[in-house]
């Protein structure tokens, strides 16, 4: 489903995000090209899933009733005079197609760019605040450690504690770690995930296997919020 999944949390809350990360040999982070529009269709529109490729432990509405719709984003990676590189972050459903999809290979392609003037961020009907547009690194950087970007799973004391979805997702989320604390007993990040508040201990018998969370790799951060 992605490139990267963010898991951000603190004591209160913790949020997730997707994202397909880009790379461009340019200094200029838009517009990009997207080899597979699906995957665009899915993290902008967030639809439900109703069949999961390989050994994913999602709900099927994971996406669907995310509170934020920065549980879907998309990150370019670009290369800046000397040598550097940066980062450009946008929330999926910020981003518009340019030009007509083109066919032809595996999977219909095209292009994208930001939607203009970008907003940099809103607050939904909850009161959560998000970054939906970051032009650099330290930006991003400071929004994810800020728990500003991604949709909230766990907020302790609020509604959300009750939403039917987010707890599914926490459950998903805490097979998953569960199982990586057995392969790396010694993994200090996984440690601080499973203490922290918002997991779920699970019986043993949910936690068989080898369950995957729709992407290539998984970022873990505790947040300084």
């Amino acid at each position: 489903m992605a490139d990267v999944l963010f898991v951000a949390y603190d004591t209160k809350q913790m949020r997730i995000s997707f994202l397909q990360a880009k790379s461009k040999v340019h200094t200029k982070p838009f517009p990009i090209w997207v080899a597979n529009t699906e995957q665009f269709i899915v993290l902008s529109h967030r639809p439900t899933i109703t069949r999961w490729l390989g050994a994913a432990v999602w709900n099927n509405d994971v996406l669907s009733k995310a509170i934020l719709p920065s549980i879907g984003s998309f990150g370019t990676f670009t290369g800046v005079p000397g040598g550097s590189v940066d980062f450009t972050y946008s929330s999926a459903d910020c981003l518009v197609p340019r030009g007509a999809p083109k066919a032809g290979g595996k999977y219909i392609s095209g292009l994208f760019d930001l939607s203009y003037p970008p907003a940099i961020g809103r607050k939904d009907v909850s009161s959560f605040y998000e970054r939906t547009y970051c032009p650099n690194m330290i930006d991003f950087g400071t929004a994810i450690f800020s728990l500003e970007i991604g949709s909230p799973i766990s907020c302790l004391g609020s509604p959300l504690d009750s939403n039917v979805s987010a707890l599914n997702a926490r459950i998903a989320l805490s097979r998953w770690a569960s199982q990586e604390s057995i392969r790396s007993p010694n993994d200090l990040i996984l440690k601080g995930l499973l203490d922290s508040p918002h997991l779920i201990d699970l019986p043993s018998e949910q936690t068989n296997g080898h369950n995957l969370l729709g992407a290539k790799h998984v970022v873990v951060i505790k947040a300084n919020a």
